[in-house]
C-alpha cells in the first residue's frame, strides 16, 4: 500500500511539472487531423488534375499537393488562401468561400506563400509546405498593401483552406528565384495587381480546397 502511494504521489507530481514546464499544451494538444481534396481547374471545377493532404496540429498546417496537366519546364507558385472564420462566408450556392469573401474582414482572409517548383517536362508539379499560426513571412506584394495577409492562420483546425497553384509562365534568365518564390515574379502588372512589371502573364490555373 504504501509502495502503490507512493508511485502515485510520484506520477501527480510529474504530472503538475509536465503542466508547470510546457503549459497545458503539452498535456491536452489536440490531436492531429489529415484530410485529403483534389486539385481541380478554376475553368472547369469538374476536371480533377490531381490530389492533396492537409494536415492539421494544435499550432499549424502543412500541406503536400502533386499534380499535372501543368505547363512543362514552367515555373510556379502555390498560396495558402485562408478563411479563418468561413461561417461569414456568403457561400453563394457553392458550399465554399469565394474570391468575394476575401474582400469580407468578417471571413479573416489571409493569402500567403506556401511553395514554387519549376514543372517538369511531362508537366508533372508536386509541391510541399507548412504553416504556423505565428507565421506571416508568407506576406507579400500586393497582399500586404490590401491588408489581405495581416491575419495570418488563426484557427488551424476550424480555418478553410484553398490551395491556389499559379503559373509564372516559362523560365525568364535570372529571374527564376522570383518566379517559384513570389507572386509578382517575371509577371506582367495586369496579371499580377500592379505588383509586378515582367514580361509573362501570370494566372492561378489550379485549386484544391480543405474544409
Amino acid at each position: 500500500m504504501e509502495i502503490t502511494l507512493r508511485r502515485g504521489l510520484i506520477w501527480a507530481v510529474l504530472a503538475v511539472g509536465a503542466f508547470a514546464l510546457f503549459g497545458t499544451s503539452a498535456v491536452l494538444a489536440r490531436p492531429a487531423t489529415q484530410t485529403e481534396a483534389p486539385v481541380v481547374t478554376f475553368d472547369d471545377p469538374s476536371v480533377v488534375t490531381g490530389t492533396t493532404t492537409l494536415l492539421r496540429t494544435h499550432d499549424g498546417i502543412r500541406m503536400t499537393l502533386k499534380t499535372t496537366d501543368l505547363d512543362p519546364r514552367a515555373t510556379y507558385t502555390v498560396w495558402w488562401v485562408i478563411f479563418n472564420n468561413p461561417e461569414a462566408c456568403a457561400l453563394e450556392g457553392v458550399g465554399h468561400c469565394v474570391e468575394d469573401d476575401l474582400f469580407n474582414p468578417e471571413t479573416g482572409p489571409s493569402i500567403l506563400y506556401a511553395a514554387g517548383n519549376v514543372v517538369s517536362p511531362n508537366g508533372k508539379g508536386n509541391f510541399a509546405g507548412s504553416l504556423k499560426t505565428s507565421d506571416l513571412s508568407g506576406c507579400q506584394p500586393p497582399w500586404d498593401g490590401l491588408e489581405l495577409c495581416a491575419n495570418g492562420l488563426e484557427d488551424p483546425d476550424g480555418a478553410e483552406v484553398h490551395l491556389v497553384v499559379r503559373t509564372h509562365g516559362e523560365r525568364v534568365p535570372g529571374k527564376v528565384n522570383e518566379q517559384i518564390g513570389t507572386f509578382a515574379g517575371a509577371c506582367t502588372a495586369e496579371s499580377s495587381f500592379g505588383a509586378g512589371d515582367g514580361p509573362n502573364d501570370c494566372e492561378d490555373q489550379q485549386v484544391a480546397i480543405h474544409q
